[in-house]
């Protein structure tokens, strides 16, 4: 409109503004939509399960809690479990706790009401396998699993306006 009567100045600031505008959503949803798509692609796409008394590998999507799995080295683990056998297990925890240093799992018996961090019995999904091998109980599947829950935080969400967007917003509407 500011163009068909001849404010071409206002015009430009107002095209720019919106362009601008414009590209910052878009990056915004871009660099959600790849967050997404980033814990997606840590999921497992097989297990080995103990299934009718025999090892069987099978679609991760297919684990059920009290299913025993078997990880080993350059494994990543399919779904959230309970350790019952282990040797020399060390996981990689990063992409729950952003921590690089790997930990050393075991069978032993935790507190009731420890933090994430402390339950040396316990393996994560999309976690990895470091070294050593081990034999456990699955407790979680999909979204009640440890990552599972970051996926469902992620997806609810909603796209805030930044303040760049808000003072752009303000100066277009005067």
């Amino acid at each position: 409109m500011s163009l068909l009567i001849g404010q071409i100045p206002e015009a430009i600031a107002i095209t720019s503004i919106a362009l601008i505008e414009t590209s910052i959503s878009t990056l915004q949803q871009h660099k959600a939509e790849n967050s997404i798509y980033s814990l997606k692609n840590m999921l497992v796409d097989k297990a080995k399960v103990l299934r009718n008394g025999e090892i069987h590998k099978i679609d991760s999507k297919n684990l059920v809690p009290g299913d025993i799995i078997f990880i080993e080295s350059g494994d990543r683990v399919p779904a959230d479990a309970r350790i019952i056998e282990c040797y020399d297990l060390k996981i990689s925890e990063a992409t729950l706790n952003g921590e690089s240093t790997p930990l050393i799992k075991d069978a032993c018996t935790c507190e009731k009401n420890i933090c994430l961090a402390d339950r040396c019995n316990m393996i994560y999904m999309g976690t990895s396998v470091l070294s050593g091998y081990a034999k456990a109980v699955v407790v979680a599947t999909g979204m009640k699993t440890e990552i599972g829950k970051i996926a469902k935080m992620l997806q609810n969400i909603e796209a805030e306006p930044t303040p760049l967007q808000i003072k752009m917003q303000k100066f277009t509407q005067k």
